[in-house]
């Protein structure tokens, strides 16, 4: 019966305009990229979702990575679309894709 199925999520036209990055290869292109996560925030589209530590405190006072695995999750305020910008600073990969 068609009336019990799940409607499919539309994203709006802001998350449709989002560019996502399959491998985040440096340092540089993360923390670009998560300039860009701020400015999403920082423009009231967009809130934070879930993350594992501060988006402002990725280092330590001793220059060291807070946590191996390193993930800030945003969600649209109009359509519920969440994009998570994550990066394993182990083994120094990382990405910024639709989803959590």
């Amino acid at each position: 019966c068609m009336f019990f199925m799940n409607k499919k999520s539309r994203m709006c036209d802001n998350c449709k305009n989002i560019r996502t990055v399959k491998q985040i290869k440096s340092e540089e292109e993360y923390l670009t990229i998560l300039e860009e996560v701020k400015k999403l925030l920082s423009g009231g589209e967009y809130e934070m979702f879930a993350n594992n530590c501060p988006i402002d405190v990725l280092k330590t006072e001793d220059g060291y990575w807070v946590n191996d695995g390193i993930w800030h999750t945003i969600k649209c305020k109009e359509c519920g679309t969440l994009f998570t910008c994550s990066v394993d600073t182990y083994h120094g990969f990382g990405s910024f894709r639709k989803g959590k």
